[in-house]
């Protein structure tokens, strides 16, 4: 009976363990998560792309300079279109 009590006793504090590893896990993917959704923010502002972009010598298009470029075969025309305004 004493070995069934002291195994019984060992099989809950091994679950107590991996119950805190995983919730401590949990806890650290989590904090990770928080910060990569963070950098997907500050990186994809539209302020933070255009200084970016002109930075590197690109340039906004001017009216009426877009064009629309068809790839082949997927539709009637094969011609650049350009944007009416």
């Amino acid at each position: 009976m004493v070995v069934g009590l002291v195994s019984l006793n060992a099989m809950r504090v091994d679950a107590a363990y991996r119950t805190r590893s995983v919730a401590e896990r949990v806890r650290l993917l989590t904090d990770e998560r928080r910060t990569l959704v963070n950098d997907v923010a500050r990186l994809s502002s539209p302020s933070r792309i255009g200084t970016w972009a002109h930075a590197r010598g690109l340039v906004s298009p001017a009216a009426g300079d877009v064009v629309i470029l068809q790839v082949p075969g997927t539709s009637g025309s094969t011609e650049p279109s350009r944007i009416k305004e």
